[in-house]
């Protein structure tokens, strides 16, 4: 399952001269269990729950590396503390792992569940929440975790019944769930009370319901609270009459969901008057920094984050969650709703709905689920920039100037730099304004770019755009050093008057551009796990197909690009390729063909 090895080749030509090299190549199980369930039904006893453990749901479920019998099952995609943590009680550190008895929730170990000798004992809170099913019990034995089903549940179950996750686990902590349906029956008549409840929805403006979403229910009386992790729509039964309620929603994680320079372009010319926003929500969308007000400054929190400088919104969680029934006036400050209060609760209050707006996303890209499409406008209009090839040293100080061919009504653009025997110096502006406030260096040899304009920008042919300085730290040529990707902030440009979205590409002309001809370069990185990028130059612009195939000939992709005379790249993603090991590549256009060959690492 874990293994390290030094792999020697040797390599002799036939007049016996001979060299050789070492790699160290670790095995590691990075493959997560295949998952075999099948849905349940099953009866509520007379208190109106019923405990079901996770692996009850198993129907053969199997891993690459590890036994059968070695796998971990939970609910939900949740786990405790299954990888060795030292957890501290009182003055006394503990080991835990998959083998101690434990308490887990949505955010990981809540608590022991122990003899009060080997391990503490658990609190009784922590009880409370089990048997209402706000967490579950894990028993390393059983190697299963335990949860507490209940008239929440049977009350807001579908026909097919209620929709449960079981998550299967490996020892390497690699996951994967499979999607069944529990099916609960109330014989006893024991939920008659639920019609003390409240309960509505969390959804988009394009009304998708928002997933693992936390929704609170909190009351006046008795320190009365509820936790719920819903996907788009809760559920509160079984509450005391004639009491107070408030209930909140929060989600707070994937700050890039749905966030890009485009967000930016849009939000400037709000706040200029260029192109106010008409609908409220967007308003809440833009202010980035939580003052209740769209200023400049939610400009330069926002345009980090696409730079990956930050990971997160300092003074704002990722999205932001309103009453929905609860009209927001076009005022400053901003005035809404993330409470909604019902007041002398004496039924049931329904419909109480929930507004979900992604922070940072005015152009509603933002995936609620992961059954979301977003469909943004595309354009076919590619920007090029463009710089000349150059021999380097290292301790050199090196320029590189952009220009573009087609730098044509362009709002703005983002893209990442892979460095490789560069450290960066900083940017200077040309015919567009491009500061060090406009990059970031989120890794050592990673350089982000994001630029954004109120107005369409054209640019002259022969201008340079912005000059990036660099010390060279090897010696070589500048196009084996530098390269476009999406890696960090994924390369897109935002053209047109409807500010559609567009490629960005980078182009460094050689000597060779001058007296073109055509030719198919080895992709970068190779082998790769996640993205490469493949080079190649024609003779004259036009169109190149490429197609990719693996070792049988099976077809995976085929891709027409627009091409241009000379250098250039093409980008592809491990999701579009969908496969592994050796995969070719081949180049057609005219009469020319060209055909390598790539590694994808699974």
């Amino acid at each position: 399952p874990m293994s390290n090895h030094k792999v020697f080749w040797k390599v002799t030509d036939g007049c016996h001269n001979h060299t050789s090299c070492a790699y160290n190549v670790m095995v590691a199980d990075k493959k997560a269990p295949t998952p075999y369930c099948s849905s349940l039904s099953t009866a509520l006893m007379e208190d109106g729950s019923v405990t079901l453990w996770a692996r009850d749901f198993d129907r053969g479920s199997f891993d690459n590396c590890d036994d059968s019998g070695d796998l971990l099952y939970t609910l939900n995609e949740m786990k405790g503390a299954f990888m060795d943590t030292i957890i501290k009680v009182g003055n006394r550190d503990y080991l835990v792992n998959a083998s101690t008895p434990q308490y887990f929730d949505g955010t990981g170990f809540v608590d022991f569940d122990g003899d009060g000798v080997t391990y503490p004992k658990a609190k009784s809170g922590t009880v409370t929440k089990f048997n209402n099913g706000d967490n579950q019990k894990w028993v390393p034995s059983y190697k299963s975790s335990a949860k507490v089903f209940d008239c929440d549940e049977y009350v807001a179950q579908g026909p097919n019944g209620s929709e449960v996750h079981m998550s299967v686990w490996d020892k390497k902590g690699n996951t994967d769930f499979c999607l069944i349906y529990l099916s609960l029956v109330d014989n006893q008549n024991v939920c008659d009370g639920s019609t003390n409840r409240i309960a509505g929805e969390i959804t988009t403006q394009a009304g998708e319901h928002l997933s693992e979403v936390d929704v609170t229910l909190e009351a006046n009386v008795n320190d009365l609270s509820r936790v719920l992790q819903t996907s788009g729509i809760y559920n509160f039964n079984f509450l005391p009459t004639g009491v107070d309620y408030a209930i909140s929603a929060e989600k707070d994680k994937d700050y890039m969901n749905g966030v890009s320079t485009l967000d930016l372009v849009l939000i400037q010319r709000h706040i200029l008057g260029l192109q106010p926003f008409t609908n409220m929500y967007n308003v809440v969308a833009a202010d980035i920094n939580n003052d209740l007000r769209v200023r400049a400054s939610d400009l330069v929190q926002l345009r980090k984050l696409i730079l990956g400088v930050t990971n997160k919104l300092p003074d704002n969680t990722s999205w932001k969650i309103v009453d929905k029934n609860y009209a927001i006036a076009n005022s400053i400050p901003l005035d809404y709703r993330e409470v909604i209060n019902v007041y002398n609760l004496m039924n049931e209050f329904v419909d109480q709905d929930f507004m979900a707006i992604k922070v940072g996303d005015v152009n509603g890209s933002a995936k609620a689920n992961v059954r979301s499409i977003v469909l943004e406008p595309r354009s076919t209009q590619k920007v090029t920039l463009e710089t000349a090839d150059q021999e380097v040293i290292a301790g050199q100080l090196v320029s590189v100037e952009m220009t573009s061919e087609n730098f044509k009504e362009v709002y703005g653009y983002q893209f990442t730099t892979e460095l490789s025997g560069l450290t960066f110096n900083g940017v200077r502006s040309g015919a567009i304004e491009m500061t060090d406030a406009n990059v970031g260096l989120p890794l050592e040899d990673v350089l982000t770019a994001s630029w954004s304009s109120d107005k369409l920008i054209s640019i002259a042919p022969k201008e340079v755009l912005f000059t990036m300085d660099f010390t060279a730290t090897r010696g070589g040529k500048l196009s084996e050093m530098i390269a476009m990707s999406s890696r960090v902030t994924r390369a897109e440009s935002y053209v047109g008057n409807d500010i559609q979205v567009g490629e960005i590409a980078l182009s460094i002309r050689t000597d060779a551009v001058s007296d073109a001809n055509y030719a198919l370069h080895q992709n970068e990185p190779n082998p790769f796990k996640t993205m490469t990028m493949v080079s190649y130059e024609m003779a004259s612009a036009g169109q190149a197909t490429f197609t990719l195939y693996d070792v049988t000939g099976k077809i995976l992709m085929v891709r027409e690009v627009a091409s241009e005379r000379g250098l250039n790249t093409i980008e592809f993603n491990i999701n579009e390729i969908k496969a592994s090991g050796i995969v070719y590549y081949q180049i057609e256009s005219g009469d020319f063909t060209a055909t390598k060959k790539m590694i994808v690492i699974e």
